[in-house]
């Protein structure tokens, strides 16, 4: 038995679990241009040793998710372009009947949280406001396009449930509210393991990531999403 390779291989299934859950934390819980945690404090976090976390760190720097300044410390690279603007979303339901095909859902949370920092600023709200948040894969004729994240301020739509993601939320937000403008971040990313599982990918295809607030005629914004969506099926055009 090659008891050399079977500890190399566990040490880098190890390094794949600890980089993955790094770049979890960092997409979900940091801004771009954000500083991160340095080193030290990743080490002690995992529990993990330096070269391990070493190596790690230097695979996020190479895939461009961080950027380190010397003499200042790490951060969440900010990444270019960025397109903003001011659209009505018309939500996934309506863009697969455009082309024919059945849209459905996979939902894989659901639950009423207390709106922390981040999503409260988002949402304009208090901290610890409630808030309806869900996770879900997105398909078309049952092929998985995108995973969500989605939080929505609860005070609007106190009559939302779990059933309401079997059908389009937009149509259910339209029946209450005039939607207005949405702003959107959009950078390219490398697909983690988590999302080559629930995207169905064989690890070669790029990802698109996408943060969108919509916002309802009044000004105020009603929901804040993430989405990572696969590359070799997602084409977005921009005029202006």
């Amino acid at each position: 038995e090659n008891t050399d390779f079977s500890i190399k291989s566990i040490e880098k299934t190890k390094q794949q679990i600890i980089k993955d859950e790094i770049l979890n934390i960092i997409i979900h819980d940091y801004e771009l241009g954000d500083k991160i945690p340095n080193e030290t404090e990743w080490i002690n976090k995992f529990g993990s040793n330096k070269v391990m976390i070493g190596q790690v760190l230097r695979d996020l720097k190479r895939d461009c998710y961080i950027e380190t300044k010397r003499g200042v410390g790490t951060f969440v690279k900010d990444k270019e372009p960025e397109h903003s603007y001011s659209l009505v979303t018309n939500g996934f339901e309506y863009n697969a009947r455009q082309v024919g095909k059945r849209a459905s859902s996979k939902v894989l949370e659901y639950e009423i949280l207390k709106a922390d920092e981040k999503i409260a600023s988002k949402l304009s709200i208090n901290v610890g406001d409630e808030i309806i948040y869900w996770k879900r894969v997105r398909l078309m004729d049952n092929v998985p396009m995108l995973v969500e994240k989605t939080y929505m301020n609860r005070e609007l739509f106190m009559d939302f449930t779990k059933e309401n993601l079997n059908s389009s939320v937009y149509e259910y937000v339209d029946q209450k509210y005039t939607r207005s403008q949405s702003r959107r971040k959009i950078a390219a990313l490398v697909a983690t393991d988590i999302l080559n599982e629930l995207l169905d990918l064989d690890g070669n295809v790029g990802i698109l990531y996408f943060e969108h607030i919509g916002y309802l005629k009044n000004g105020n914004p009603f929901e804040f999403s993430q989405s990572y969506q696969r590359g070799d099926m997602n084409i977005y055009q921009f005029e202006g």
